[in-house]
């Protein structure tokens, strides 16, 4: 069972596309995610869904860069979205499973590496 809950607050959420400055080197799109400090220990990110795909989360941090070209598909429709301003994380303390909605996803201006 999954529990709707706010331990986890993000700080800042937006896209933004990347475009190197080779050539041979492929333009790419990332999900950030920056959170209010937490006990990372205690709370841990499972993963996070976004544009009707799931990223799994390897590591336990307070920011986050996702490619979002790497995602798998969404196995649990109830909290898939095609919303380019909305997601949901999934996190666990202990035994105890939790979600949160994340809104308010922005797009920022493309960076142009050198």
């Amino acid at each position: 069972m999954l529990t709707e809950e706010n331990e986890v607050k993000v700080k800042e959420a937006y896209i933004q596309k990347i475009v190197p400055g080779r050539r041979e080197m492929k333009t790419k799109e990332y999900l950030f995610i920056n959170f209010n400090p937490y006990d990372t220990q205690s709370y841990l990110i499972d993963s996070i869904y976004y544009l009707n795909k799931v990223f799994y989360i390897q590591k336990h941090q307070l920011n986050y860069q996702i490619e979002l070209n790497t995602g798998g598909d969404a196995k649990n429709k109830e909290y898939a979205d095609s919303s380019e301003s909305s997601g949901t994380i999934f996190y666990h303390q202990r035994n105890t499973r939790f979600y949160k909605k994340l809104n308010g996803i922005t797009r920022k201006e493309t960076l142009f590496l050198p």
